[in-house]
């Protein structure tokens, strides 16, 4: 069968799904053997759109991690506090890079907004003033945008170079990818969508999910917090390292393509093998309602064996849950981001898939039932070709 056919049966699929959601505002790619093969657009969106990622952004950051680990300038072992000696202060000086891209360093509540994170000093003297809410190693807990921000200064330090150049021109620049950016200026065109927040906020989900109260006010802030990455011009320019990548879907599909197949050499063979493979937290990952974190060091989450699906009774949601959905081999790796952001790669069958929203779905629930059924109609469809 043909690109074309696939495209279409693509858009016939993806396109049913996304009528039962209210039909948002998207775009999707997918890509195979470095090349973007279909794409799809919903809503008011088009080819042009561009999205922030939020914390899909998370695996893109990382890369240049992996690169400079690879090159002997960081190795997972390296301690935080052997290159940022007051970063040890208060327990933290266990800290390593592992402990960074794997979530279990125990700062994950730490959410540097402007005004106050517009300067590097001053996001280095708030980090230095973490205490750990577990002795790093021991546990786990989503860091939405804490690792990655201590990640940025250990790139500052190694290379010399903003974190946001440094990912230009070591991965984004030699990939070939110019529509994908790390920290747009509020005069670049290259601005992603304004977020659209879908339904009413929802702290009962918030509640069951984290074992904690949560107010509507509680929940307000927090989507507040994490949708300023697509909506505050500052925000936006400061180029967030785990939540604040601008770009297209067929950039990020070409992205995971890049990691399949590393046709520019930008990384170490076996690092590489190991970070999109090897899950080194399986911790029950308290955001998820106890399910396995399933991370790897890539920055990536694994799909893992189908055997360790479950439900989330918790929020109401009795259908299976895994990473990517039922279909996916179980080396598939990839990440979401807030409000329905999808990419992942099945290397078994060399594809990557990327689905992008500027619609902020805030029931959970439904975001993650979307998710699933999206992933699984893409696999039906590539599956009967």
């Amino acid at each position: 069968m043909s690109d074309g056919a696939l495209a279409a049966a693509l858009d016939r699929e993806i396109g049913a799904v996304l009528t039962r959601y209210g039909a948002p505002d998207a775009q999707y790619a997918l890509a195979r053997d470095g090349d973007v093969i279909a794409r799809g657009v919903s809503g008011a969106a088009d080819a042009s759109s561009l999205f922030c990622a939020f914390s899909a952004s998370k695996p893109v950051f990382a890369a240049l991690v992996l690169q400079l680990i690879g090159e002997g300038a960081l190795s997972l072992g390296t301690r935080v506090a052997e290159l940022w000696p007051e970063f040890g202060a208060h327990g933290k000086e266990g800290i390593t890079v592992e402990h960074l891209l794997l979530h279990t360093a125990g700062i994950p509540g730490w959410f540097p907004l402007p005004p106050g994170a517009l300067s590097r000093e001053e996001r280095a003297r708030q980090a230095e003033a973490l205490v750990p809410e577990w002795t790093p190693g021991e546990g786990t807990g989503y860091h939405s945008v804490s690792a990655h921000w201590v990640m940025a200064e250990l790139v500052m330090r190694v290379t010399g170079r903003d974190h946001r150049a440094a990912l230009r021109e070591r991965i984004l620049d030699p990939l070939g990818l110019d529509r994908m950016r790390l920290g747009v200026a509020a005069e670049d065109p290259r601005r992603p969508r304004p977020v659209r927040r879908i339904g009413a906020p929802r702290p009962e989900q918030f509640s069951a999910l984290f074992g904690a109260a949560f107010s509507e006010g509680d929940v307000i802030a927090a989507e507040d917090a994490a949708l300023a990455h697509a909506e505050d011009a500052e925000v936006i320019a400061l180029g967030t390292p785990g939540a604040g990548v601008v770009t297209d879907a067929a950039s990020l599909a070409l992205f995971y393509q890049a990691l399949l197949h590393d046709p520019a050499g930008l990384w170490h063979p076996e690092l590489l093998r190991v970070a999109t493979s090897e899950i080194r937290n399986a911790l029950p990952e308290p955001s998820r309602a106890g399910a396995p974190a399933n991370r790897a060091i890539g920055g990536f989450v694994v799909a893992g064996a189908e055997d360790v699906q479950q439900s989330i009774p918790a929020i109401g949601m009795s259908r299976p849950v895994r990473w990517f959905g039922t279909r996916v081999s179980d080396g598939t790796f990839g990440h979401r981001g807030a409000g329905g952001q999808l990419a992942f790669a099945d290397p078994e069958r060399g594809l990557s898939f990327v689905f992008l929203t500027s619609d902020y779905l805030r029931d959970v629930v439904r975001d993650e039932e979307r998710a699933l059924e999206i992933a699984d109609a893409v696999i039906a469809v590539v599956d009967g070709f």
